[in-house]
Order: C-alpha cells, then structure tokens, then sequence
C-alpha cells in the first residue's frame, strides 16, 4: 500500500472505485490494532475523496471493529500479544490506563480520546470489565463524538492548509483535554492508593 499521507494514497483509493472505503476501514483498522500506524492522515486522505461526514463514518466503523479485536487480543492472548503488536512504549500507556480503568475514563476517552483510541481498547482487555459493559460504553459514546465531530466540521475543506491544520488541532485539541482528566483520574488513584497505606 502506497505512502497514507500522500497523493499516492489518495490515488489509491479513488482508483480502487467502490472499494476505497473499505481500503480507509481497513487502514483505520490496522493503524489501531498495530500501534505504529497513525490514523490521522487516512482520516484527512478520505475527508478529501469522500467529505467528512462519510469519513468520520468510515472512522467510526474501523475504530467499534478494532475496539474488539484489541479488547479480546488483551483478554484473551494477553501482554505479550499486546507487547509484540503494540510495542514496549505503547505498553506503558496502557499500564498507566488500567490502574485507573473504569467508566468514567472509558466514557471520556472515547468522547475525546481519538489518539488513544488503541491504547485504551486493549487497556480495558486487561481489566475485569465485562465486554458487554465495555462494548456498550464504547459504541455509545464513540458515536456521540462522531455525531458531534460531523455536525462541527461537515463543511471543512480539507483540500486545503488550513482546513487540515483545523482538523490536526481539533484532534491535538481533545487530545489535550483527554490528557488532562486521564492526569485528574491518576492523581485520585494515587491518593487513594497512599490514604489506604
């Protein structure tokens, strides 16, 4: 597969004709399941061929697909799977995501964790959650966030600079905000953890 964040991509996919959103699904997919993998510039790529709306769509539909596939690799194949497919670096996230896993944090990562999307399905594989719990929280509110993020950029040109600069702060945006009650649910952990010492 072409370069994602090139006109060779987007070549790639207009050419593939009907099959160019199962290329973006499957790509969105891949980038979740193996940590390397940035799905933001397919996002941007597909926003250009197909508009937001459809992309955010596609989005949406590769991220409830992978959500499962990292939920039952953590469940069910454990760290070492997880390891190997998301590296040692992306094993430290989760770890810092399961000491704190619950519904709060699974409900706010998944209105606004976008650039942890990955990291937070295979987190809660290796929590006791059930997956019923789990799956429900992440459909949900994923498609909360989806309905929200079309409705604020349907009409966002990202052909151009400043439309994709729009969008990579958007998300860089949440990213933030995400990061700073992910640090607010920490905290509380780590008090709670000294107060029972």
């Amino acid at each position: 597969m072409p370069m994602v964040n090139g006109d060779e991509f987007q070549k790639f996919v207009t050419d593939l004709g009907m099959w160019g959103p199962f290329a973006l699904v499957g790509y969105v997919i891949a980038a979740h399941v193996v940590a390397p993998l940035a799905g933001t510039p397919a996002a941007i790529v597909g926003a250009a061929i197909y508009g937001v709306p459809l992309t955010v769509l596609y989005i949406f539909t590769g991220g409830m697909i992978s959500s499962v596939i990292n939920f039952y690799i953590s469940r069910k194949l454990g760290r070492q799977w997880v390891v190997k497919l998301a590296g040692e670096k992306t094993m430290k996230k989760i770890d810092k995501f399961v000491v704190v896993a619950g519904v709060p944090l699974l409900v706010a990562s998944r209105l606004l964790g976008f650039s942890l999307f990955d990291v937070v399905s295979y987190a809660f594989g290796l929590t006791k959650m059930s997956f019923k719990k789990y799956y429900t929280i992440t459909v949900s509110c994923s498609a909360i966030a989806a309905v929200i993020w079309i409705f604020i950029f349907k009409n966002l040109d990202v052909t151009s600079t400043n439309g994709v600069m729009i969008w990579i702060g958007s998300v860089a945006l949440a990213a933030l905000i995400f990061g700073g009650i992910s640090a607010y649910f920490v905290r509380k952990h780590s008090s709670i953890s000294t107060t029972e010492k």
